[in-house]
C-alpha cells in the first residue's frame, strides 16, 4: 500500500558556491523530493529527482554540512561524481 505524504514545504534555494538552484520538498518529517539545475533561472520549474532524493536520505547522516541545504548540495556533488565514475567505467569495458 502506498503511503500518501502531505507536503509541508516546497522551497527553492540558490547556492552561489555551486552555481545551482535546488528545489526541496518536505513533509513534516523528512525530505520527500528534491532536484536541481545549474545556474539561476527563477522562471524554470526544477524537476524532482527521486533517485537523488533516495541517495540523500540514505547518506544524510554521513554528509558534511551544518544545514540540511548544505548536506543536500554535498549529496548532489557526491551523486554527480558517482555518475561520472560509473560512466567512465562503462566506456572502458
Amino acid at each position: 500500500m502506498t503511503k500518501i505524504k502531505t507536503i509541508s514545504s516546497d522551497i527553492s534555494y540558490f547556492i552561489p558556491s555551486s552555481d545551482r538552484q535546488i528545489r526541496v520538498i518536505e513533509d513534516e518529517y523528512e525530505v520527500i523530493g528534491f532536484g536541481y539545475m545549474q545556474g539561476e533561472d527563477p522562471y524554470e520549474l526544477i524537476e524532482i529527482d527521486l533517485d537523488l532524493t533516495d541517495f540523500f536520505n540514505a547518506l544524510e547522516s554521513n554528509l558534511k554540512g551544518d544545514t540540511q541545504i548544505e548536506r543536500i548540495d554535498n549529496a548532489i556533488w557526491c551523486y554527480h561524481n558517482y555518475d561520472v565514475l560509473r560512466a567512465d567505467r562503462t566506456l572502458t569495458k
